[in-house]
């Protein structure tokens, strides 16, 4: 990829993406300046880079942010990214000078807005690992999550890319923001890890809508480069417990994660989303 741009030599104003942050900000300060504004209510949106810029941005401003959605972008690009050799390439004062002032990561344990991830699990720009370091790194919000197995930097699962010619590109993107700036908002659910039992692994949602439908998608091939991996689906079900997949016999060590489809209501909106849990690793020969 090229980054002749990119570059943060003498230092990180050299980048254009020093740039772009800039003008985002400004952006953000003169919309809430506006007399028909409630500056109380801001939320971000971006794709791609504008993913990582939502992240970086959402970092920035903290409390003055209410809800962020990040569609494909992550920071941490050293992690796993189109352009991790070429930052790793720098002079290390360069490299350091970059990841210290433009890496979105540096800023993600500083998001005080809830804040939803839709990521590409075979994306050629933004590798899983660094997307789920983002992630992780946010402690002060809430934080949801939604992969696509076998796509690249492009989203079909509901919730996702919306046919519309114009933005939004997806259909979660409106019905988040909504929810983020109600009086009253509509809780998303959240999935939790039960003791797996042999090859059987067990999801608990808490506030999933009846009518829901889950999957666990799974790749063996740890030692492929990530956005090659091939993930095989497996169906889920119900158990006093919770939501149960069964591997095959013959799988050993898998990375995995569940995935589930249901309507969400926000305002006068409605539409079918998804979310996932994180992505686990197990030893199923353990």
């Amino acid at each position: 990829m090229d980054f002749s741009h990119w570059g943060a030599s003498p230092n990180a104003r050299a980048s254009t993406l020093f740039d772009a942050i800039v003008s985002a900000l400004g952006a953000f300060n003169f919309l809430g300046a506006q007399r028909e504004v409630n500056p109380q209510k801001l939320c971000i949106t971006g794709t791609s880079l504008g993913g990582y810029a939502t992240i970086l941005l959402s970092g920035l401003l903290d409390t003055r942010v209410q809800g962020a959605i990040s569609l494909f972008g992550s920071g941490y690009f050293l992690e796993g990214s189109a352009w991790q050799g070429s930052i790793s390439a720098l002079p290390e004062a360069a490299r350091e000078e970059w990841i210290s002032n433009l890496d979105a990561g540096t800023r993600a344990h500083r998001i005080r807005a809830p804040m939803l991830f839709y990521a590409a699990a075979n994306d050629t720009f933004f590798h899983l690992p660094a997307i789920l370091k983002t992630i992780d790194s946010i402690s002060g919000a809430a934080t949801y999550v939604s992969f696509e197995p076998n796509e690249n930097h492009s989203f079909t699962l509901p919730g996702g890319i919306s046919g519309l010619s114009l933005q939004p590109w997806t259909t979660v993107e409106p019905l988040f923001i909504l929810n983020q700036i109600e009086a009253e908002k509509t809780a998303l659910p959240k999935f939790w890890r039960r003791p797996r039992n042999g090859k059987v692994v067990n999801i608990e949602p808490v506030g999933l809508p009846s009518g829901a439908s889950g999957s666990v998608y799974y790749s063996t091939n740890l030692n492929v480069y990530w956005p090659s991996r091939v993930w095989n689906r497996l169906e889920m079900k119900s158990s006093p417990s919770g939501l149960t997949a069964t591997f095959p016999y013959s799988v050993a060590v898998a990375d995995w994660f569940a995935s589930f489809s249901f309507d969400y209501d926000a305002s006068a909106l409605n539409d079918t989303i998804s979310l996932s849990t994180t992505i686990y690793r197990d030893d199923f020969s353990q």
